[in-house]
Order: C-alpha cells, then sequence, then structure tokens
C-alpha cells in the first residue's frame, strides 16, 4: 500500500478517536430519550449540584451511546427467562419472617452506624479505615459461622492505570456470593445489590468535603442486603442457584461501580437469572396510614417480566394495605439496575414511591433533620422492602431439599443469639467512634 496512503488513514483514523474521546471530558447521558454528550468537569457539576437531578450514567468507558441489549452470546443471559406466576416457596419464607422482626433494631443500628462517616464518597473516602473497611469486616463476621460454599469478592475501576479518567474511583465493589447447591442450576445467578457510595450536592467532582452521611441513599438498602444475608445462612436454609449479594462502589459518580461488576460478568459469561437492586427506599412524606411500595416499570430501565413477578411477591407476602406504586421513570431514574438493562440482562428496580428532596446533603440522616417536618428514615418502610427482598432471594434461589447437607440444621435459638451478639456489636462501634 502506497505511503502516503497509509499515513492519510492513520490521520483519519486519529482524527476520528479524537472526536470521540475529546481530552478532559465525560460522556454523560443525564435523559434515556436523549444522546450523551461529552462534558467537561464544570458542566457535570452544575448538573450534580441540582438537588432534582435524577442521576446519570458515565459512558467514558464504553466511548459510545449505543444500546447493545442483544450481543451476549446465547445462553449467557437470561433475559428472555421466564418467572413463576404465583410463589411456590411459602412455609420457607414465611419461616424467616419472624426473625427479619426481631432484627428491626438490628438493621437500624446497622444504618445509624454506616451513616456515621462522614462521607461514603467512592473517590476520597475509601479502604479499610472507612466505611468500605467496616462493611467488608461485617459480612467476614456475618459469614464466620457459615459452613456451606461461599466467596468474599472485590471488582475495582477498571481503569486505573490508565490515562481514561483523570480521577478513577478508589473504592471497591464488594460482592459476596453463596454457591448454588443443585448441579444444573448452581450456575445460574441471583442477585440482590445496591450502592454504598454517597455525594453531597455542593461537593464537586474532584474537590471533596462536605458531609454524606446518605442514611436514606442508599445505607438502608445495603442494611437489608446484610440482614438477608445474615437469615439465609445463619437458618442453614440451602438454594439450588447461587446468590449473590452485591454492594456497589461510584453509583452517584455514573453508575461506573455497578458498570465494571457488568462488564466483568459479561466477559466471563456469567448466568444471571434474575437482579434485584434496591436504592432510596426508606423515606416517604404524604402516606401516613400505609406505605406505598415503590417499584420501576416499563421496559426502559428494567425487565416487565420479572417486575411482574415482583408484583406477586408483594401480593403474598407484605401487608395488604401497602399498594405498590410504579416510579415515573420516564425520563430516567439512572441507578445500578440501568447498568445491568443495557447489556440485557434481567433486572427490577425497587426505590421509595417519593423522593427525599435532601438526599444528596449533610441531611440524610436517620431522623431529627434540623426542624424538618417528615424527614424521619422510616423503618416499617424499610421492613416491607427488605420482607419483599428476602422472599426474591428464596423464590427464585428455590429451596433445595434433597441437596448436599451443609450439615446446619435450621435453628431459630442461634438465630436470635447471633442478631443479638451483631446487635450489640452495632451499637458499641457507633458509640466508639
Amino acid at each position: 500500500m502506497d505511503i502516503k496512503l497509509l499515513l492519510i488513514i492513520s490521520l483519519v483514523l486519529a482524527s476520528t478517536l479524537s472526536q470521540e474521546r475529546p481530552e478532559g471530558k465525560r460522556l454523560i447521558k443525564s435523559k434515556l430519550n436523549e444522546s450523551a454528550q461529552w462534558m467537561d468537569d464544570e458542566e457535570i457539576n452544575k448538573f450534580i449540584r441540582n438537588a432534582w437531578n435524577p442521576g446519570f450514567i458515565d459512558l467514558t468507558v464504553e466511548g459510545e451511546d449505543t444500546f447493545h441489549p442483544d450481543d451476549l452470546e446465547e445462553g449467557i443471559h437470561l433475559k428472555s427467562e421466564s418467572y413463576p406466576t404465583s410463589p411456590l416457596h411459602q412455609s420457607s419464607v414465611l419461616s424467616l419472617f419472624p426473625f427479619l422482626e426481631a432484627d428491626r433494631e438490628l438493621i437500624k443500628a446497622f444504618v445509624r452506624k454506616f451513616a456515621s462517616y462522614h462521607s461514603r464518597n467512592s473517590r476520597e473516602y475509601y479502604g479499610e479505615m472507612e466505611a468500605e473497611g467496616w462493611l467488608s469486616f461485617m459480612l467476614t463476621s456475618t459469614l464466620s459461622g457459615f459452613k456451606g460454599g461461599y466467596s468474599i469478592s472485590q471488582i475495582g475501576d477498571s481503569t486505573l492505570g490508565t490515562s481514561m479518567k483523570v480521577w478513577p474511583y478508589k473504592q471497591k465493589n464488594i460482592i459476596v456470593k453463596l454457591e448454588g447447591q443443585d448441579p444444573t442450576l448452581k450456575s445460574e445467578l441471583i442477585i440482590l445489590g445496591a450502592h454504598y457510595d454517597t455525594q453531597n450536592k455542593k461537593d464537586e467532582l474532584f474537590y471533596i468535603k462536605e458531609k454524606a452521611p446518605g442514611a436514606d441513599d442508599n445505607a438502608a438498602a445495603c442494611g437489608i442486603l446484610v440482614e438477608v444475608l445474615k437469615l439465609v445462612t445463619e437458618s442453614g436454609m440451602e438454594l439450588k442457584r447461587g446468590v449473590e449479594f452485591h454492594f456497589y462502589a461510584a453509583k452517584e459518580s455514573g453508575l461506573e461501580g455497578s458498570q465494571d461488576v457488568v462488564r466483568k460478568y459479561k466477559e466471563k459469561k456469567k448466568k444471571v437469572k434474575a437482579v434485584l437492586t434496591l436504592d432510596m427506599i426508606g423515606y416517604r412524606r404524604t402516606f401516613p396510614s400505609s406505605i406505598p411500595i415503590g417499584v420501576v416499570g416499563g421496559d426502559k430501565e428494567v425487565t416487565p417480566g420479572l417486575t411482574a413477578f415482583v408484583k406477586i411477591l408483594k401480593e403474598e407476602y407484605l401487608l395488604k394495605e401497602n399498594e405498590m406504586k410504579e416510579v415515573d421513570c420516564s425520563v430516567g431514574c439512572f441507578s445500578d439496575n440501568y447498568s445491568w438493562h443495557r447489556a440485557g440482562y434481567p433486572v427490577a428496580f425497587l426505590r421509595a414511591f417519593e423522593k427525599k428532596y435532601d438526599g444528596h446533603s449533610q441531611m440524610d440522616f436517620i431522623q431529627g433533620v434540623y426542624g424538618r417536618e417528615n424527614q424521619d428514615l422510616n423503618f416499617d418502610q424499610v421492613h416491607e422492602y427488605a420482607k419483599l427482598a428476602l422472599a426474591f432471594v428464596i423464590e427464585l434461589g428455590e429451596p433445595c431439599d434433597g441437596c448436599s447437607s451443609l450439615g446446619v440444621n435450621f435453628n431459630p435459638g442461634w438465630l436470635q443469639v447471633t442478631s443479638s451478639f451483631i446487635g450489640m456489636y452495632y451499637i458499641m462501634s457507633y458509640l466508639l467512634l
């Protein structure tokens, strides 16, 4: 080939790459019905400071705003998977409800402790001495007596060591996996996910100093995940499918953490039967006599068939007076469910029907928010979402009576003892801050 022609081709390619990735800018999508835009830091900061911003997804790593829901290999993703038309494991689910009821104060203690850190911002507050380290320790402690197969792993920012981002996130995505017991179904995964990072809208992307306790956003959801993990493992209940508990970093900076997790799963061709994500599930303002259970509907961010199954679980296991209401995400809610949805995995998304105005601020505490009325975290509501999350894991994980024994029998007394012990630890660790 002529040398001049090669030079021209090289220049064209270099020009194209330059246009695709403008130096110092990030590709941000903030509305489902609009294309992503390359933004500089100041443009992104203005967006973050808006108290009502619905969130966004950072597509800088992909470098394009192209939706690829069907590009996974056949059999690797199960987006078209069908789900039961009625609950099948009521006795197993209901057997753990009394212990979930007994652990109300335990979940509250978890949220109080998690929200006591100055911030859980993924770029500044990370490592063993921050919330990330305490969460990892609590997960390890919760699993210390479990005799089944499990693992705790971490996934970090995929751009570390590259020049793609000026400031990569430093927190780790934390993943707990309970091995499935059925030889045929154990490779299929049931995933329960919630982000654990926080952000104060007064902070800038690269200048972080403000307090961001994040009780509602998203300590309460993380507390639910830890509680479901605790109840399933300490009861000795065996499940046919693998069950994973995901604690995502860097959600507030554009779903960076969950995107990295999804990319890893796609690369490894992991089979995912169902994902349920929870975000901001503890706040309500205008429903004094009932608890509206918020779920995102439609097909722009979630999988309709899986959402329908979640609604079935609500009717079976939650208080009848608490109606399930669809959250309006027509513009985009942009939580970690969207990372899974974009890749073609089946996902449902639970969040409170009403959004807390001061979520991204120093005022996202459990209660007593500077004299504002109706700003408390409502733990009756948190409890209802916890019941739904527990039912989701057991119903789709499927109890396995005939599988290989873990050597653990269902022991209510042991559940009560460990609940008391862990609860005391939460309280003492909070007091010793």
